[in-house]
């Protein structure tokens, strides 16, 4: 196979051709110095493991079940303490438990859970295990506690 290039480089002087090989020459050792330079972040490698952890988290959440209705888990919840022997409390209306808000994105009723100690931290235990509640505040004395719920849902 025999290329003709003497058409192509005839037209051009020996300056010309200096110039064009000199910039070629200039531009290959700009490029191979400064990539010399360049600094990546210490953890460079580990983006695509991080970017597949991300995608597997995306994935769990997205096929995490629907939160049930908060009027639903808020009676089950309740039918739970009257079984346990556990006084349940509206605590919505209460401004001294302003304090002791859930701040998630969730949206949440406030509610209350007192009596025997023991009773209380067992029902509390089960209630979390089974529905969306939360532990926002707690107060012990004499064999007796009371919490702070949350209860969430749609």
């Amino acid at each position: 196979m025999n290329i003709n290039f003497v058409g192509f480089l005839k037209g051009m002087s020996t300056v010309m051709f200096a110039a064009v090989v000199g910039t070629l020459l200039v531009s290959a050792y700009a490029v191979y110095s400064l990539e010399s330079k360049r600094r990546l972040p210490h953890d460079f490698e580990t983006v695509h493991f991080a970017i597949q952890d991300l995608h597997d988290a995306i994935s769990e959440l997205s096929t995490a079940p629907v939160l049930d209705k908060k009027d639903r888990v808020w009676r089950d919840v309740k039918a739970m303490a009257e079984l346990h022997g556990v006084e349940f409390r509206d605590e919505e209306g209460d401004t001294s438990t302003e304090g002791s808000l859930y701040e998630g994105p969730l949206d949440s009723w406030r509610a209350s859970l007192s009596g025997e100690a023991k009773s209380v931290f067992a029902l509390a235990a089960l209630a979390q295990k089974t529905h969306p509640v939360y532990l926002l505040d707690y107060a012990i004395g004499e064999g007796q506690a009371k919490l702070l719920i949350a209860i969430v849902g749609e």
